[in-house]
């Protein structure tokens, strides 16, 4: 029985494929997905350096380099029915960076990936609980800036340490 030079050629080309899109889907790039944005947990985050920090009641802001991982640094106690507002001035030089916002239950509400450019995101919140406010990044770069208005919530500020 012989076998045919073109279904041999074929089933390379299909393996290769599936193994390109495994790779693309669970290791490049992984900490961008929906997936990892949305863990419980913050896992292992570094920063080259982190300076020029603030925070008020409402705001946060530094400079950061070398930034990896994910830091969930702002929390929102809310009531149910409260409409919050996050705006962003973020402005990143190098890597990628993006901020999450995550319900009580963990699923992504807004999200906003750095363009270098001034946006809000706005939600009324479904239920009372914690939402939360988390950054991730990639050997990202920049100054970081944002500032919450969520009229009946509490807004705790979440040190890095």
């Amino acid at each position: 029985m012989r076998i045919n030079s073109k279904a041999i050629v074929f089933g390379v080309i299909v393996i290769v494929v599936a193994v390109g899109i495994y790779l693309s889907e669970n290791i490049i790039g992984s900490q961008f997905t929906n997936g990892y944005l949305s863990t419980k947990s913050d896992n292992k985050t570094s920063f080259v350096y982190n300076t020029n920090y603030k925070k008020t009641g409402k705001s946060e802001s530094f400079n950061f380099g070398g930034f990896d991982g994910k830091w969930s640094l702002i929390e929102i106690n809310a009531k149910s029915k409260d409409k919050v507002t996050l705006h962003d001035n973020t402005k990143v030089t190098k890597g990628r960076f993006c901020i999450v916002v995550l319900d009580p239950n963990y699923k992504i509400i807004g999200k906003i990936e750095e363009k270098n450019e001034e946006s809000e995101i706005s939600f009324k919140t479904d239920e009372k609980g914690k939402y939360i406010i988390r950054i991730v990044g990639e050997n990202a770069s920049g100054k970081f800036d944002i500032k919450v208005n969520s009229p009946k919530g509490e807004i705790t500020h979440k040190d890095f340490m």
